[in-house]
């Protein structure tokens, strides 16, 4: 009987312990008298009515379990020395409600709970705006629901909050600033807002546990300025939606991307940064539009072999692709400037086509950039093909001055985005008229060929076989046909 009345009292004494105490606060400030003395003591509270920054601050005074750190030591180094020691900690606040408190200003000021050993927050359901660092280095905290009532977080948010698995962010918030989730080693769970606008530098900086699904964005981001996904390797594939009009480092160091699909058409740029070191990289689009790739825009991608670089650039900037291995380059004809090591350390460099009648320029000697856009070991084995009458120019050019083979070519002899056409011959006689293609063997009969019409844009547009004659009507405009190994550019 004895036994049972001690459990039975155990019990009463650990549930009577585990309720929160609960403290309401008619003027702002006066917190720390509402509590009075024993306030240190207290694990878990409820704190309603209005408050300040100086209540903030005395609760933040609540939640430190161990004296000051030493001087010289890293708040990291001091706060993972804590947590491992956790079970040794005096008493100090753990759990925090708030949800029925309001804050003057609907605002939790910066710093607010920096380095705080709380482990779990209810914050106010009207809160508007936290600030910067608010919840940095809360290395006990392991989940974190953010209201929907708040339209504004700070730089810093959960910066090396390194216990953090999960996270829920407002539907509503529009900007995820600098170091949003930096550090946060094991976070795993974490959704985009749906009306996310902009995203800025290292949000998910050695998030190695998170999930891939962080790059899937909504279509109402629109500036992605930052390298927000930097050393995330377990993301194969990204799409840009279609409203983004900044794209400068934005995923810059994600070793692990294969695929680049960019939907939208309000670029002008691919800024500085954008794929740098994205090491997989094996596919990326350019959309028409764009004006100028940026420096290092696809530095190191090892494994980048082709690129269409849209005839609307102007400006290719230094180390733009360099240490990118492509077979071959074609630079439209309105490019007017190719920056220092735009192209250095490529050694699978077999073609370039540069289609400008004047060569482009290229900026002066710096001790960053010294050498030119093209490695002399690429210069001396590619070939360079330039336009018909221009190869003295070109020879004579700082750009160009190293290559060893210059061709020139006729207009109709460069390439499309299918292929290479070559000079016609006396087999097939390919033309257009009366808004029909006609192909026709020379010649004689020969034996059935495939054929392959394809549209400026190298879209397949018909496909069939040849014997003799045949005709194939087709809207006005520019055509590739390619029988068998040869091309022919029509006009309809």
């Amino acid at each position: 009987m004895t036994s049972r009345l001690y459990s039975i009292l155990l019990l009463l004494i650990c549930t009577i312990t585990a309720q929160a105490q609960e403290y309401h606060v008619e003027t702002p400030g006066t917190l720390q008298e509402v509590i009075g003395p024993g306030a240190e003591e207290l694990t878990r509270i409820r704190v309603t009515g209005t408050l300040n920054d100086r209540d903030i601050a005395f609760l933040h005074y609540l939640c430190w379990p161990i004296a000051p750190k030493p001087a010289g030591m890293k708040d990291e180094s001091y706060l993972k020395i804590a947590m491992e020691k956790e079970d040794t900690l005096k008493t100090c606040l753990r759990h925090l409600d708030m949800e029925d408190a309001r804050l003057v200003n609907d605002a939790l000021p910066d710093r607010a709970f920096y380095g705080s050993y709380i482990k779990d927050y209810k914050l106010p359901k009207t809160l508007k705006k936290i600030g910067n660092e608010a919840f940095s280095y809360n290395v006990l905290l392991k989940e974190l629901i953010v209201p929907e009532s708040v339209k504004e977080i700070g730089r810093n948010f959960l910066f090396f909050s390194i216990g953090i698995e999960k996270v829920r962010l407002p539907d509503n918030l529009e900007v995820m600033n600098d170091l949003f989730f930096a550090e946060c080693r094991k976070l795993k769970e974490v959704n985009i807002p749906s009306h996310l606008r902009k995203m800025y530098d290292c949000i998910f900086y050695n998030c190695l546990e998170v999930s891939p699904s962080v790059a899937i964005l909504p279509e109402t981001v629109e500036i992605l300025d930052g390298a927000a996904y930097y050393g995330l390797s377990t993301i194969e594939e990204v799409v840009v939606p279609k409203n983004v009009r900044v794209l400068r480092g934005a995923f810059k160091g994600m070793a692990g991307l294969r695929k680049a699909t960019i939907l939208t058409d309000k670029l002008t740029e691919i800024g500085d940064d954008a794929f740098f070191w994205c090491s997989a990289l094996e596919e990326v689009n350019i959309p028409d539009g764009i004006t100028r790739i940026g420096e290092g825009a696809f530095f190191w991608n090892l494994r980048l072999r082709k690129v269409n670089i849209p005839s609307t650039v102007i400006r290719i900037e230094k180390h733009a692709f360099d240490s990118a291995p492509l077979d071959s380059i074609d630079i439209p004809a309105g490019v007017t400037f190719i920056g220092r090591n735009a192209f250095w350390n490529n050694c699978n460099l077999k073609k370039v086509y540069s289609r400008p009648a004047i060569p482009p320029v290229t900026n002066e000697w710096t001790g960053e950039s010294s050498y030119l856009p093209f490695e002399s070991s690429s210069t001396s084995t590619a070939t360079l093909y330039v336009p018909k009458g221009s190869a003295d120019v070109y020879r004579a050019s700082e750009v160009f001055s190293e290559f060893k083979n210059i061709v020139e070519l006729e207009a109709w002899q460069w390439p499309t985005s299918i292929g290479t056409p070559t000079m016609p011959t006396d087999a097939y006689k390919v033309y257009g008229k009366d808004g029909t293609l006609h192909i026709e063997t020379t010649g004689g009969v020969h034996e059935p060929a495939f054929v392959n019409v394809y549209s400026i844009n190298g879209q397949v547009v018909w496909k069939g076989q040849v014997t003799n004659r045949m005709e194939v009507p087709l809207p006005q405009g520019f055509y590739v046909v390619r029988i068998g190994k040869r091309s022919y550019k029509v006009s309809l």
